[in-house]
């Protein structure tokens, strides 16, 4: 029941901000995300490799990232600030109080926090901006919500053969196929909507990421030892665990703006 009721607050919620909302209101709602998922993350990584993470500089580019979002430079800020991130990580963990066998995973799971869950919710967060570009970011997000909802109920209702059972015991072959069949409903919906083609490969585009996503975040959860990345959302586990196939998918919206509307 707490599941649906979080649905019923949240799907709502982001219609609203994606369409509706000043750009900043969306900016702030994606830094509470990336914040908190990046919190989860690091959680995780600090489980698996036993050392403290670079939390400060992680946040602090995390956050600066949703402000790039904000401006018509967010290519070159983005760029910009995870080459300074790396610089900051790589001459941080050779600090005296850090143990260098920690070199490698410290200054890996440190950047690789930022790029993971930053980075796909300010892309999100650019494209709504953008003229038109709010329209396709729900699109992407509605495309991943109907993918994940197919597949639960197709897995439920059909799930014999196992896909992935090393990763994620529960994912069957006909939950996969059923998640790509919701996907290619809203696409097909949205050619209409949108009287673009396109959108179908889109949707289909989003729905390969947005299982790889979820998939990725299942391993991560088998490697630190945890059946939910925290819980933060009620009923749903952690923020990771609601918006893991998002994070995949977002990279998939931000090529389509590039190649289609440019």
């Amino acid at each position: 029941m707490r599941r649906i009721l979080t649905a019923l607050v949240l799907i709502p919620l982001f219609i609203y901000l994606v369409l509706w909302a000043p750009s900043w209101m969306l900016a702030v709602a994606g830094t509470v995300f990336a914040q908190a998922g990046l919190w989860e993350f690091f959680r995780m990584a600090e489980k698996v490799s036993g050392a403290r993470m670079l939390r400060v500089p992680g946040h602090a580019i995390g956050l600066a990232l949703m402000g790039i979002s904000l401006t018509d430079y967010f290519a070159e800020g983005t760029a910009a600030l995870v080459l300074l991130l790396m610089l900051i990580v790589l001459a941080e963990t050779m600090s005296p109080k850090r143990d260098l066998a920690h070199y490698f995973p410290v200054a890996g799971y440190s950047m690789l926090g930022v790029v993971y869950t930053a980075v796909p919710l300010s892309i999100i967060v650019w494209v709504s901006r953008q003229d038109g570009g709010a329209p396709l970011a729900l699109f992407t997000m509605v495309t991943v919500w109907a993918s994940d909802s197919t597949a639960y109920f197709t897995g439920r209702a059909f799930g014999k053969h196992l896909a992935f059972p090393r990763i994620s015991p529960k994912k069957t072959w006909e939950g996969v196929a059923g998640s790509m069949v919701g996907a290619m409903i809203v696409g097909v919906a949205g050619h209409f909507i949108f009287h673009d083609w396109t959108v179908i490969a889109l949707a289909a585009a989003v729905n390969i990421a947005a299982q790889i996503g979820d998939l990725v975040e299942s391993a991560m959860k088998r490697s630190a030892g945890v059946k939910d990345s925290s819980q933060l959302v009620p009923g749903h586990g952690g923020v990771l665990d609601r918006i893991d196939a998002l994070l995949f998918a977002a990279p998939m919206l931000w090529y389509y703006w590039l190649l289609m509307k440019h």
